[in-house]
């Protein structure tokens, strides 16, 4: 007697898969139909695209205040770089200087869109003082520019 789930059980369709990918590949004419679904299946399951490339969104408030506990919210994407693409992300930020007053990061991150939040403080888990903050995105090969995560603490 045979285990359910087992490799015998499977042949069969092993085999029905291998002989469909050979038939598509000698008459794509007829793969067209099939491809062109799953093409548009972003129209059926809506949030399921992943994004084209690596960006660092929208961040807000632009400006904000500790005693208020007002939290920056970060908000980027990730493409697929890969077919197992998995990305570890640092959201850096620097004070006017150009002194990292704060590294979060992230291991492992799949394609998609992701919002951080940024409670305002140091990696000493201190307030940072008023002034203005550049947030840094980077992810893989990408890096975005400083100027593109300007922020501002009031006292």
């Amino acid at each position: 007697m045979r285990k359910r789930g087992s490799f015998e059980d499977m042949k069969g369709w092993l085999m029905a898969i291998a002989l469909l990918a050979v038939i598509l590949a000698l008459f794509p004419n007829i793969a067209s139909p099939i491809t062109d679904t799953f093409k548009n299946i972003k129209k059926y399951f809506p949030g399921s695209e992943t994004p084209s490339e690596t960006k660092l969104i929208e961040i807000t408030p632009k400006s904000f205040s500790y005693d208020e506990k007002q939290r920056i919210n970060i908000k980027y994407e990730l493409a697929k770089t890969g077919l197992f693409s998995k990305t570890d992300v640092f959201i850096n930020i620097y004070d006017l200087n150009g002194h990292l007053k704060v590294s979060l990061s992230y291991e492992d991150k799949k394609p998609g869109t992701y919002t951080v939040t940024w409670n305002g403080e140091n990696s000493k888990d201190e307030e940072v003082s008023a002034g203005i903050y550049f947030i840094q995105l980077k992810a893989g090969d990408y890096t975005s520019d400083l100027n593109e995560g300007k922020i501002v603490k009031f006292d």
